[in-house]
């Protein structure tokens, strides 16, 4: 794949079993998420990326990690939690569950849900 030939905007997915966490999150906080992780989409690959990579996301007090693959044209949420939360453990096997307990039990202490 070639510069000329890579997506001008990506499919945003969430996968399921981040979606209880999405879910959880204040409407404001799941709004502003939303509308960040879709003005993402619209933006081309940083410094014309062709295989996929992790780019940083923080907003309205979240920190999401979302993985770019402009061969599939496709942004994906693969981590969410409060920034004031301890970082999640980073292996593949299963990330998503752990952000999302970490995340619920910071949003549990701060009375959110």
């Amino acid at each position: 794949m070639t510069s000329e030939t890579l997506p001008q905007a990506y499919r945003v997915r969430i996968p399921e079993e981040l979606q209880p966490a999405l879910d959880a999150l204040p409407e404001e906080a799941r709004t502003a998420l939303l509308a960040a992780l879709f003005e993402r989409a619209m933006q081309p690959a940083a410094s014309g990326a062709t295989t996929p990579h992790l780019e940083p996301l923080q907003v309205s007090g979240l920190q999401a990690e979302l993985e770019r693959d402009p061969v599939h044209a496709r942004l994906t949420l693969v981590a969410l939690r409060a920034a004031f939360a301890t970082a999640a453990a980073s292996t593949p096997s299963a990330p998503a569950l752990v952000v999302q307990e970490s995340a619920q039990a910071a949003w549990e202490r701060a009375g959110a849900l």
